[in-house]
């Protein structure tokens, strides 16, 4: 949602963190405060996690698209912040502590900073240089570097029929990059990825560009 980009999205994601640790701070006695940080909470919202997931993985249902996986994130964000502030009051061990922070740094970042994450795709041809991708709903993305096929090649299974993997060999402003299935490169804050290519001639690659300013931050946890 365009509304909720930077900074409102900085801004909500830094509000969700200062409401959560007050609420833990003045009203950490509560029971109902109490039992967010519980390693049964932890259980149930992490039964409930798989569940999500493996309905998705099965039935290609976007369930992290809902209200259902907000409102899943949103608590466990806010379990995870309960046990962290208790983790602190009782000086848990630096191993439990970064675990969790860790945790909470990846599901943070990666909540509050998707309506951030720009997709887009690029067809690029042998020889002729490409700065132009485009999203889902037709608009045009000029991006800050050319990128040109230099080659690209396909390695079969033992039936000599199946790809096994295809890979794009490209120049991006002078410097040679490959991309291949699962092995994106990273450039100027871009990530790409290996999406397509031409089935009949070969004469072209399709490639995904991802930006996600928050990335850094998931990294870091």
């Amino acid at each position: 949602v365009q509304i909720l980009q930077f900074p409102a999205s900085l801004l909500l994601a830094v509000a969700f963190l200062l409401a959560a640790f007050c609420l833990c701070h003045y009203a950490g006695s509560n029971s109902i405060f109490k039992a967010f940080g519980s390693l049964l909470t932890a259980r149930i919202l992490l039964a409930i996690g798989a569940i999500i997931l493996a309905i998705e993985g099965t039935w290609s249902i976007p369930l992290h698209r809902s209200y259902v996986f907000l409102v899943f994130a949103l608590l466990l964000l806010f379990a995870l912040t309960t046990t962290i502030y208790n983790g602190f009051m009782r000086k848990a061990k630096p191993g439990f502590m970064l675990n969790h922070i860790g945790i909470y740094l990846i599901i943070w970042a990666a909540l509050f900073g998707s309506p951030d994450v720009s997709r887009s795709r690029m067809i690029v041809e042998y020889g002729q240089p490409q700065k132009m991708a485009y999203s889902s709903d037709g608009k045009v993305i000029s991006l800050p570097f050319e990128v040109t096929l230099t080659d690209f090649h396909i390695d079969y299974y033992s039936d000599s029929i199946s790809p096994r993997q295809f890979t794009s060999d490209i120049l991006v402003d002078g410097k040679t990059m490959s991309v291949s299935v699962n092995s994106p490169c990273y450039i100027q804050g871009y990530t790409l990825y290996q999406d397509s290519y031409d089935w009949e001639a070969l004469q072209y690659t399709v490639l995904q560009v991802v930006s996600d300013p928050w990335l850094p931050v998931v990294f870091l946890g």
